[in-house]
């Protein structure tokens, strides 16, 4: 129950049509992600189409006498095989996923005016073998090619029509034979739109779900701020960034003073409500490019990206006075130490472990205060 109820949950996120995210900015990253799920995969199967197709010349000397005809399908199958090219390296630098479907819609409107234009060449007129043709290139729109879902039904329909326009320009099928051939041909649209509809919904809906472990992964359950992993990995990335531009951090540590007493004295929800106020008080103070984080049972860190010292230090004496002049359930007082560093060439261990022993210092002078060292290089 409890897992269907999740489901219910991450199932109300989607619009089921037009099939997308409501978040726009998750819609959005999903996007992204679908490029590049895609783009690996459709580049070789692009140039290999085109090179195919460009091959059916061969076909065509052998069953073609005409020589405008032979011409006009050599002129067209090289437009083609030039097109597939100039897709195929330009591609890669197609980073908006708007761009890249309206150029594979154009790239599947030219091949198929392209393909019924062979086929009205073609003489005698086979309507089996086309029609062969023309279910493949419906299965590639629905299964290769990345392209909006309701774009691929448009096209796929119109295309189907002009193929029947075609059929009867060149030849009077017979009736019953044609009936059967047009049933086929919009049931295999129907199935195919069914489960490219479903396959983009569970393609949604998995992205949620990694999204939500992904947090899941990085988050303290009881305050919502980031846990110690987190907090290892940005504090490396942070490091990097510094090393590469030459910028600079600072690093707060800090935690609440006697916090084993409050459990004892008060029972551990009540410690627990202290600990999640906290993380709010905090959060609702710093930016959003700053990392916030429970390390442990009351231990927290800050990561000040661009902020020096002095900057450190007056946003961590609002921070005490904040947390000490708040009141917590039951009317009870809480206060918090700090220890204040600076990045200067260090690695991450002797980062923390000297800003650990500035929140002991904090600790030795009293509690409740905040103790600020500069890196020694």
């Amino acid at each position: 129950m409890r897992l269907l109820n999740k489901y219910n949950k991450l199932h109300s996120r989607l619009n089921l049509f037009p099939l997308q995210i409501k978040d726009k900015e998750k819609e959005n990253d999903y996007r992204e992600n679908y490029i590049d799920r895609n783009l690996w995969h459709f580049r070789p199967f692009l140039l290999s189409i085109g090179i195919i197709y460009f091959l059916f010349i061969i076909p065509d000397f052998l069953y073609i006498h005409n020589n405008v005809h032979i011409k006009l399908l050599l002129f067209l199958r090289i437009v083609f095989l030039a097109m597939t090219i100039s897709i195929y390296f330009w591609s890669k630098f197609f980073l908006d996923y708007d761009r890249i479907f309206y150029t594979t819609t154009m790239y599947e409107l030219t091949g198929f005016s392209i393909f019924l234009i062979i086929a009205y060449i073609y003489n005698p007129f086979n309507f089996t073998i086309h029609f062969l043709g023309l279910l493949i290139i419906i299965l590639g729109i629905f299964f290769i090619v990345p392209n909006k879902f309701i774009i691929k039904i448009v096209i796929s329909i119109l295309f189907s029509l002009a193929f029947y326009v075609v059929s009867f320009l060149k030849i009077t099928p017979d009736q019953v034979q044609l009936i059967a051939f047009i049933v086929y041909n919009f049931l295999i649209i129907f199935i195919c739109a069914f489960s490219e509809y479903r396959i983009n919904y569970l393609q949604r809906l998995n992205y949620l779900i990694n999204k939500k472990l992904e947090r899941l992964s990085i988050t303290d359950a009881l305050t919502g701020i980031y846990n110690r992993f987190k907090f290892d990995r940005e504090l490396e990335k942070q490091i990097d960034y510094v090393k590469r531009y030459k910028s600079i951090f600072s690093l707060v540590m800090f935690d609440i003073d006697d916090f084993k007493e409050i459990n004892d004295e008060y029972g551990h929800l009540t410690g627990d409500k202290v600990l999640a106020e906290i993380a709010d008080i905090v959060r609702n103070e710093i930016r959003k490019i700053d990392i916030f984080a429970r390390i442990g049972g009351e231990e927290f860190v800050i990561i000040l990206p661009n902020t020096d010292l002095e900057e450190t230090r007056t946003i961590s004496e609002r921070l005490r006075r904040k947390i000490s002049n708040y009141k917590f359930p039951g009317n009870l007082e809480v206060s918090c130490s700090f220890g204040v560093t600076e990045y200067q060439n260090d690695d991450k261990n002797s980062l923390i472990q000297r800003v650990d022993n500035l929140l002991y210092q904090a600790k030795d002078n009293g509690k409740n205060c905040v103790i600020v060292q500069k890196n020694q290089d």
